[in-house]
């Protein structure tokens, strides 16, 4: 007499393996390439002050950051019964905003450490015009790219941010990583990068390895506000 042995889980293997393909098919921002043809606002922080014209451009797109951060947890609550850190997206916005507009993408990175700011870090980029503004709404902690933290999506950190306190190291790595492709570590490269850690807050920081072809060193800053006026903090 044949024996016939079954495996108990290859019909809830298969089963999830359906489901995982049909989230995979919703999810916009999961794939092996993406362009984005977006131009990103720029900000030259090294010029001082900001002009009155770009400080009114960042006004109005932190509103319609906030606008889109507090309709997308209005949808989560009602569709999903559930509800995020809307204080901790809300009051990171402006210096996301400001990063973001330093940034660009070939000399710079940046690198989040407040990974429950993610709702104000993906309206910050649908305002920039990156993410539309739908998606985040309707598909905030609803879908595997518009997460419940921070994640990589087009003109996001290419690090995603969960637990607290590991993105400071790492960001150390990626700015000694980049110098290394980029031109030599030198000892006194090293020192910067260690040394500017204590410039950066909760949110992140900025990584820069401008200058590789005149021995330019690796440094992160990171922009706070005093008195009301954005500042940048060199390293």
């Amino acid at each position: 007499m044949d024996t016939c042995i079954t495996d108990p889980l290859a019909t809830l293997t298969a089963e999830q393996d359906a489901r995982n393909r049909a989230l995979l098919a919703q999810t916009t921002y999961c794939g092996p390439r993406f362009e984005s043809r977006v131009l990103p606002v720029t900000l030259d922080l090294a010029g001082g002050d900001l002009q009155p014209d770009a400080d009114l451009a960042l006004a109005a797109l932190e509103k319609t950051a906030a606008r889109t951060a507090i309709e997308s947890l209005a949808s989560l609550a009602k569709n999903a019964n559930d509800i995020d850190h809307l204080g901790g997206g809300l009051e990171l916005i402006p210096a996301l905003l400001m990063t973001l507009a330093a940034t660009d993408y070939q000399r710079s990175h940046y690198t989040i450490e407040h990974g429950h700011t993610s709702i104000g870090y993906y309206a910050a980029l649908s305002a920039l015009g990156f993410l539309p503004e739908e998606r985040v709404t309707e598909k905030f902690r609803r879908s595997l790219d518009i997460a419940g933290h921070v994640s990589w999506v087009p003109g996001g950190t290419e690090l995603s941010s969960g637990r607290l306190g590991v993105m400071v190291p790492v960001a150390t790595g990626l700015a000694l990583g980049l110098k290394a492709i980029k031109g030599p570590v030198t000892r006194d490269s090293y020192e910067t990068a260690l040394n500017s850690l204590a410039n950066l807050t909760t949110l992140g920081g900025m990584i820069n390895y401008s200058g590789t072809s005149h021995g330019g060193i690796t440094h992160m800053f990171m922009v706070k506000a005093e008195g009301g006026q954005r500042v940048p903090v060199a390293g």
